[in-house]
């Protein structure tokens, strides 16, 4: 198992990542953030009808480091609404943007904390084919993958990225499946990677 996320959308590119999931039988995460949600509503539906994730990455991509508890919860929270009234869907996990939060974040936000073991640096390469060698060369079962999905270089990795994995033998699952595999979730915790015990 392995789960891929997608971090800042969702963004006008948000379907061709949905399309290529569509055609591999897979799910991803999206940590969306809340002032793009109305926007693209129509991606954000279609990622919940497909059985995606939808995760929290706050309401204006804040670092959380420099935010008190309340505001914390006020970013984390209008988020959260905000999907459950385009979606229905409940969010219970948080990527902070920039991997950054201090130990009253759980608290704060009442939900894990997801990092990642896998960093593609795609928002920095803006390459296609470096966001594909990474993830074909860094694979493990258990790994969580960054990529964000307003960055077209890396949605349009996306086909390849999953051909490969799918070859390979990987389930594309979303991060609570594979946790709900590999020992549960706890919200006062952040995880980076899910590996079989």
């Amino acid at each position: 198992m392995i789960a891929l996320t997608y971090d800042d959308g969702p963004s006008a590119y948000t379907p061709v990542v949905l399309d290529a999931l569509s055609r591999y039988d897979g799910h991803a995460t999206f940590f969306v953030v809340g002032t793009s949600v109305t926007r693209y509503a129509d991606s954000l539906r279609r990622a919940v009808a497909m059985g995606c994730e939808i995760g929290n990455h706050t309401y204006d991509h804040s670092n959380l480091k420099n935010l008190s508890n309340v505001q914390v919860q006020s970013v984390v929270n209008r988020t959260g609404q905000a999907v459950k009234d385009l979606t229905g869907a409940d969010v219970r996990l948080l990527r902070p943007p920039y991997g950054s939060y201090h130990g009253a974040t759980f608290t704060a936000a009442g939900m894990p904390v997801i990092l990642w073991s896998i960093d593609t640096l795609d928002w920095k390469t803006r390459s296609t084919s470096a966001t594909i060698q990474c993830v074909e060369q860094k694979a493990y079962d258990g790994a969580i993958v960054l990529m964000h999905d307003l960055h077209q270089p890396t949605v349009q990795a996306a086909d390849a990225i999953m051909k490969h994995l799918k070859s390979a033998g990987y389930q594309l699952v979303t991060v609570s499946e594979m946790a709900a595999y590999r020992g549960g979730l706890d919200a006062h915790k952040a995880y980076t990677q899910f590996r079989k015990s």
